[in-house]
């Protein structure tokens, strides 16, 4: 196996992740991009398959090549994790979208403004799938074109580059900080010197200060193979330090720069 620690920063001049649990009166977005939805993208650069065409028999061609490829996801340009957002109305006037409203449906969407993520992908060149989609991601070309959520939205990636210099499954020596988004397996009692969903000890005085975040949001991380449904895990991004005792499985510290992301 022959792997290479890849970069890229996606953008996107709007965005729309739906989330599925609710559709009464307005759709919501996810606010940072999830691993299905990401792997679509990368499905499309490099010319497989999507939902639409695995439609009603399976998941699509881009879940099952793809599904293996581990990746870490830092959102670029936000405000302590969160993106501006807005909400859209519009109609949809054709004939089968409401009998109750005459064939015309109101449509409430809340839309992601300037939404930008930097994706670390750990792909095995040897594998022909992963190797066309690391050649069309190094030279700006796309098979399909991407979108994020919609193909109103169209998006664009920039700043490729290829890591040399990382350590797998790292292990902090001291205290630590993870640059991307993150879950932990198992979940640890919180109590009252614990930030919810972290699950650690900090210093109060420190975390009260305006500059240090938390964000928690539970995203999408792959199909259950049962109803074809989105299984979740719950995600957390934040500028705090981690004491060593602090368990997040998969990290990978990348020596330039002294970055630490989770490979998911």
């Amino acid at each position: 196996m022959n792997t290479k620690l890849i970069s890229i920063d996606l953008k996107s001049q709007f965005g729309f992740l739906k989330k599925i649990d609710t559709n009464a009166g307005i759709y919501f977005t996810y606010n940072i991009i999830h691993r299905p939805a990401l792997l679509g993208i990368l499905g499309a650069i490099c010319g497989l398959k999507g939902m639409y065409q695995a439609y009603p028999n399976g998941v699509p061609e881009y879940w099952e090549k793809l599904e293996n490829i581990k990746l870490s996801i830092v959102p670029l340009n936000s405000q302590k994790g969160l993106y501006n957002k807005t909400i859209v109305q519009y109609n949809n006037s054709v004939g089968y979208a409401s009998q109750e409203q005459g064939g015309n449906l109101i449509i409430k969407e809340q839309i992601l403004i300037k939404p930008s993520y930097r994706i670390y992908l750990k792909l095995d060149v040897e594998n022909n799938v992963e190797r066309n989609l690391y050649l069309n991601l190094k030279n700006g070309h796309a098979v399909y074109i991407p979108y994020l959520g919609k193909n109103d939205f169209q998006l664009w990636w920039d700043n490729f580059s290829e890591i040399e210099n990382f350590v797998q499954d790292y292990k902090p020596t001291s205290k630590f900080r993870i640059d991307s988004i993150f879950y932990k397996e198992k979940s640890e009692r919180i109590n009252n010197r614990q930030p919810q969903g972290l699950g650690m000890e900090i210093d109060l005085e420190s975390a009260l200060s305006p500059e240090v975040f938390a964000y928690f949001e539970q995203l999408p991380f792959e199909f259950n193979d049962v109803t074809g449904n989105y299984n979740l895990k719950s995600f957390s991004y934040t500028n705090m330090m981690l004491p060593q005792s602090f368990k997040a499985e998969k990290l990978c510290k990348i020596e330039n720069g002294d970055t630490i992301i989770q490979l998911f």
